[in-house]
């Protein structure tokens, strides 16, 4: 009977040890058997690979024959049409294919001869004049040489070409001898980088594991001492490892089936979505092994504080930013208050107290469904002259508060109070035991308040070092920068009129909208604080009275304003960012005034047309209009778009190669009259050919109108007021058809061959210079199409070339080069009427004008880039948005890598932020978060 007791004693004071065990060892074995069935996935996807590589190659080995190869033999053989034609083949089967290079060589003597490729990039791309290089150094070369087909394997480089899978094929003469090799390369990065992620996670699996078993066992040992608590803490230790296990589980079933479907897909693309699941996976996984660890070494005692410099407003925005990120989706207010006397320049641990913010703040959100959640930033104590003070951080909420019983129990390990209340709450319980620990580690103490159903207060105090005593926030003669504000939150209201207060700037607040439009038709102060549902009021009797009152939009997340005027302070504010406004440093989100005579945010346009600069031109003069606008290049892409896409106009460019705009409107037509709705889409034609006729011809072909290139202003904004729904355009107030543009960064600057007056009054803003940037990046290509059709012109390329030479003409007619337009005119005509030796005669020296002019065009791009770090765009290119959205989606890291790059080249009025971080994200490989922040871009 003794026995019998001393075992059940046993068995009750070890039975978490037990079944913890036991759980670790189940999930041990399981992730040893993900990680070998993994491999297999990954070995097996490689043959794929590699087979379809070789199928690949042999189908390039059959483009080309021995003897058209051996035709080329010299440098100048390049110059040959039919081996440009060539090039053009290779360039077409490579992007069927979904291949990055195929080329072809051949031995010389010794050595190996490049004979031709797909690469149309000057700086890469190989021919007959680049130099022969020793097969000795490509094992797989020789191997070719020899009549195999031969693959290099991943890793296994070309020196030079490194991150490139290849497969050589050797192509056969009459004889059957190896007159040439046709070589593939596929990009093998995605798939190095993937069985690198897989060794890390095995790795990550394994400390987890025994990470988790170590706490566990800690604790186990913390609980012994503990006699008296031994049964709650034993219920304590029973549940965490209930959720540590559902938590484990979790991410390693996401990885165990993203293996299995990635055995299964075909699809590289596919696959390369199924590895990112995996490693998003093992990041969730890596977050809570985090926890045990910040946990397991607060316990042990070897949690290092590391005290550095920082910027308390720079630690203040990080937190600010990523907790109104979660509180989107709740109807909670987020209210701030900081001192703004507080010294911005301390020392201490940045992370540790960002971690302490984030977790008592997530905390907050979690168990906050209505009310709001409120954080306070101040000094406990005064700023001595030893330049040493204790930091105040207090977050209160109206959450579900805490019940007195537990209030003894709140930082203990792996403890979560009232489950069956909070059942529905993630986490581990290890949160606030986490955040005592550091802040004992600094030095500091974390308190807690709370009522039951009412809500909690937590208090952290920390000693700082003060580096410099500048304040936080200071407002420039603030006796003159009266605020008037209004806000139909009590909260927000009573948060901001204690932020001015600290401020020491006069403010004066109203309880109800009327009495806020009341006082400020006064126009008795210099600002107007107002929520985004009377901005448009407050703005109308701005205008009315005349006011000088600046206008100041308080914007929840993901707010943006829907008229001009307006300077905005991302809620919640506080001190900093309403000193910025104040002291004229905040952003103004539009301009005062507008070439619109209404707008339309509601609308949704498309422009087609197959000249890049185009595009640009028309979005330019669309800005003030604030629609949607979608862009596209072609005929063919132009249909998928409005087969998947309902528009209120389409603005349709006339001459297009393939599919040109009548056959597209024709199309467009068509599938109207298969839906059978009645409906027709208002589609005007946009054409450089301004001659008597075009409007009847157009008319006669489906469109409903016709606007002639370059577009006057006040002619657009008639097409737009006839044909977009009244319903969706917003009245604003009549302003001058000749308003002479303010001071702007092209004043005093001119360029010759382009009349950039004429510009600054057509664009709003600046988005003339992104039109002659995009001119200047776009039109080349054009140029060097024309000396290629121009060599020599003839019959065959006759057409190609109206329509080439049609688009530089409207172009140039774009960016207000009138000279070089007329002189495209010219030769558009001479190619109509089939004057092949006009064109002959008068081309070179068009395209010699045409280089003077881009020269011209960068001399000036690039006096503003010197005077201006670096040049302004009002938002970051949609498109550009777009591409990086599909790169992040199939983990393209060199398509992510130029386009943040073309992203970085411009300030902006509005989205800096956005550019900013998806560059810090990229920098850690958090493609998925990209991804999901882009998605509401495109």
């Amino acid at each position: 009977m003794k026995g019998l007791i001393e075992y059940k004693r046993f068995i009750s004071r070890n039975l978490v040890l037990i079944l913890f065990t036991a759980s670790v060892a189940v999930v041990f074995i399981v992730s040893v058997y993900a990680n070998v069935l993994i491999s297999f996935y990954m070995k097996t996807m490689e043959y794929n690979i590699k087979q379809r590589l070789i199928a690949v190659g042999k189908q390039a080995a059959v483009l080309v024959s021995a003897e058209e190869l051996d035709r080329y033999r010299k440098p100048e053989d390049m110059e040959l049409a039919s081996y440009k034609a060539l090039r053009e083949r290779l360039r077409d089967f490579a992007a069927e294919m979904d291949v990055v290079y195929v080329y072809f060589t051949r031995q010389e003597g010794n050595r190996m001869q490049y004979i031709v490729d797909n690469d149309f990039n000057e700086e890469t791309r190989v021919g007959l004049d680049t130099p022969t290089f020793d097969p000795n150094k490509e094992f797989w070369l020789l191997s070719a040489l020899q009549g195999e087909i031969t693959y290099s394997g991943l890793g296994n480089y070309t020196p030079g070409w490194e991150g490139l899978l290849t497969t050589y094929v050797p192509v056969f003469d009459k004889d059957r001898n190896v007159a040439a090799l046709v070589g593939v390369d596929f990009l093998d990065k995605p798939i190095v980088r993937a069985k690198w992620l897989l060794k890390i996670l095995t790795a990550v699996q394994i400390i987890s594991v025994f990470t988790v078993f170590a706490s566990g066992f800690i604790s186990q040992i913390r609980f012994r001492r503990e006699a008296d608590n031994a049964v709650r803490a034993s219920e304590a230790k029973s549940n965490f490892l209930s959720r540590m296990s559902h938590e484990i589980r979790t991410p390693m079933n996401a990885i165990i089936g993203m293996g299995e479907l990635a055995l299964r897909s075909e699809s590289l693309p596919r696959i390369l979505e199924y590895v990112g699941g995996i490693k998003q996976a093992g990041h969730n996984l890596l977050s809570l092994i985090n926890d045990v660890l910040d946990f397991s070494k607060i316990e042990e005692g070897s949690l290092r504080v590391k005290k550095a410099p920082y910027v308390l407003v720079s630690l203040l925005n990080d937190v600010i930013n990523l907790i109104r990120v979660r509180m989107i989706e709740k109807p909670i207010l987020f209210m701030v208050n900081v001192d703004a006397g507080l010294p911005s320049n301390l020392l201490g641990d940045e992370t540790r107290i960002r971690q302490i913010l984030v977790n008592l703040l997530s905390n907050a959100a979690k168990y906050t469904s209505r009310g709001f959640v409120h954080l306070r930033v101040s000094a406990g104590t005064e700023i001595s002259a030893s330049d040493s003070f204790r930091l105040n951080l207090e977050i209160s909420d109206t959450g579900t508060g805490i019940k007195k019983k537990d209030m003894e129990h709140l930082f203990n390990e792996f403890v979560r109070l009232d489950l069956d209340r909070n059942n529905n709450v993630e986490g581990t319980g290890l949160g606030l035991a986490i955040s005592r620990g550091l802040c004992q580690s600094m030095g500091g103490e974390i308190t807690a308040a709370s009522e039951f159903g009412k809500g909690s207060v937590f208090t952290v105090s920390l000693p700082q070092t003060v580096l410099k005593k500048d304040a936080l926030a200071l407002v420039e003669d603030p006796e003159s920068k009266a605020v008037l504000f209004y806000d139909h939150r009590p909260g927000y209201a009573e948060s901001l009129l204690e932020t001015l207060s600290n401020l020491k700037v006069p403010a004066k607040t109203v309880s109800t909208s009327v009495a806020f439009l009341k006082e400020l038709s006064t126009g008795t102060t210099p600002f107007a604080f107002v929520s985004g549902r009377l901005l448009e009021e407050a703005r109308e009797t701005i205008r009315e009275k005349a006011l000088k009152t600046r206008l100041v939009l308080l914007a929840d997340m993901g707010e943006m304003p829907s008229i001009e005027s307006a300077l905005v302070i991302p809620m919640p504010a506080y001190a900093v960012t309403v000193a910025n406004v104040l002291n004229g440093k905040g952003n103004i989100q539009y301009r005062e005034d507008s070439d619109a005579h209404f707008t339309a945010p509601k609308a949704r346009l498309l422009v087609v047309d197959d000249i890049t600069t185009n595009l640009k031109v028309t979005e330019g003069l669309l800005t003030p209009y604030k629609a949607q606008v979608d862009t596209c290049l072609s005929g063919a892409e132009a249909l998928e778009l409005f087969k998947k896409q309902p528009y209120d106009l389409i603005f349709m460019d006339h001459m297009m190669p393939d599919m040109d705009g009548i056959e597209t409107t024709q199309a467009i037509r068509a599938i109207e009259a298969e839906r059978q709705d009645g409906g027709e889409t208002p589609i005007v034609a946009l054409t450089a050919n301004a001659i008597r006729g075009m409007r009847e011809m157009f008319l006669g072909k489906g469109f409903n109108d016709y606007l002639p290139k370059p577009m006057e202003i006040a002619k657009l904004n008639e097409v737009l007021k006839k044909w977009i729904p009244s319903e969706k355009q917003e009245q604003q107030g009549a302003v001058e058809e000749e308003r002479e543009p303010g001071p702007g960064i092209l004043d005093g600057l001119q360029v010759e061959g382009v009349n950039l007056d004429m510009g600054k009054k057509r664009y709003q803003g600046n988005a003339y210079l992104e039109v002659l940037r995009s001119y200047l990046t776009y039109t080349p290509p054009l140029m060097e199409k024309m000396l290629t059709l121009s060599s020599p012109i003839s019959e065959d390329t006759l057409k190609d070339y109206t329509i080439t030479i049609h688009g530089l003409k409207g172009s140039s007619s774009g960016i207000c080069a009138e000279e070089i337009a007329k002189k495209a005119e010219a030769l558009e005509n001479a190619a109509r009427a089939g004057s092949l030796d006009f064109i002959r005669d008068h081309n070179p020296a068009f395209i010699e004008d045409l280089k003077i002019l881009l020269e011209n065009i960068k001399k000036l791009l690039e006096k503003i880039q010197d005077e201006k770090t670096k040049p302004l765009a009002p938002k970051p290119d949609p498109r550009l948005l777009a591409q990086l959205f599909e790169a992040c989606k199939h983990y393209r890291t060199n398509i992510m890598e130029e386009t943040l790059k073309a992203l970085e080249k411009y300030d902006y009025e509005s989205g800096g932020d956005l550019v900013v971080w998806l560059q810090e994200q990229a920098d850690n490989l958090e493609y998925d978060a990209m991804r999901d922040k882009l998605e509401e871009f495109t």
